[in-house]
């Protein structure tokens, strides 16, 4: 996985170049070094997952911006790259996870190891009952570690890990207590890598749900834009001037989903007028719209 996201990385940032020298050509100079930022980046070669997360967010506002200033060829290619950014991004946050997952399970075997080492000491000294005591925290700390890592049965372990550690110091056996200290730590370094793998995981879900959502974004923009001109044709001004309001809305980049929500709601109270009006070809066709504002909106 590694190697196929270095071999991504490489490609996303010739595509950066490429589209860089393309809005050059257009007299677009300020857009042109904002990509050429991002080609930068990555040819870095030392961007978190979330660095390339926020430089296709970025990508999503340039393509919505040129599009507003009518630069629809230059905005579909930096959208384009922006996709490409985003498919990165994801790729990217995928193998920081299993590192942080790689990082969490090494944590715990060499807890287990200084867990085994405490109870053989404790047991040579003839401590039975405190080396059992031990041995059962290790068995928990091994259990956790089948399959994927247990969250619960690792903070469990922990606790008892803590216990132990405080019982040997009782006994007074200062060094085995140190040693299970040890254990201690490596039992919370592994669960604070392991919480930072699940906030990466949810990071690549927000990648996917974002993209997703980009790309609905266009579509119902698009909608809305034949819907408008549908209506002019049909002499119906207002009415194509309300509908070209929700287009501007999509197409600004910065609407809420309550935003769209009301739109949606404005375009079925159209449509019903529409309907009542004797318009029932427009009615269907503002309906549509709505049923895909609301399904954007959500």
């Amino acid at each position: 996985a590694s190697r196929e996201a270095a071999e991504q990385e490489g490609e996303v940032a010739k595509a950066a170049c490429a589209v860089a020298v393309k809005l050059e050509k257009a007299g677009l100079e300020a857009e042109a070094e904002k990509v050429h930022e991002w080609q930068a980046l990555l040819e870095g070669g030392h961007e978190s997952g979330a660095d390339v997360e926020q430089a296709a967010h970025h990508a999503h506002e340039l393509a919505h911006q040129l599009r507003m200033d009518g630069k629809e060829k230059e905005a579909e290619e930096v959208e384009q790259l922006a996709l490409k950014l985003d498919s990165f991004a994801k790729a990217k946050l995928e193998v920081e996870v299993m590192e942080k997952e790689k990082e969490a399970k090494q944590d715990m075997k060499e807890g287990a190891a200084a867990g085994h080492h405490v109870a053989d000491e404790l047991r040579a000294d003839g401590a039975g009952e405190l080396a059992d005591m031990v041995d059962n925290v290790v068995e928990e700390v091994e259990h956790a570690l089948g399959g994927e890592m247990d969250t619960e049965e690792t903070e469990h372990a922990l606790a008892d890990a803590k216990a132990a550690a405080a019982r040997l110091r009782e006994e007074g056996k200062e060094k085995e207590a140190d040693e299970m200290a040890g254990m201690v730590v490596k039992l919370e370094e592994a669960l604070h890598a392991h919480h930072d793998a699940e906030d990466l995981k949810h990071e690549a879900d927000l990648v996917d749900a974002s993209r997703e959502a980009a790309e609905l974004e266009g579509e119902v923009a698009n909608a809305a834009s034949e819907v408008a001109a549908e209506l002019e044709k049909a002499g119906l001004a207002t009415e194509a001037e309300k509908v070209h309001e929700w287009q501007a809305l999509l197409e600004g980049g910065h609407e809420s989903g309550a935003d769209v929500e009301q739109a949606a709601y404005a375009a079925l109270a159209l449509s019903a007028r529409l309907h009542e009006e004797g318009q029932h070809d427009k009615a269907e066709a503002v309906e549509q719209l709505a049923l895909k504002l609301d399904s954007f909106a959500k």
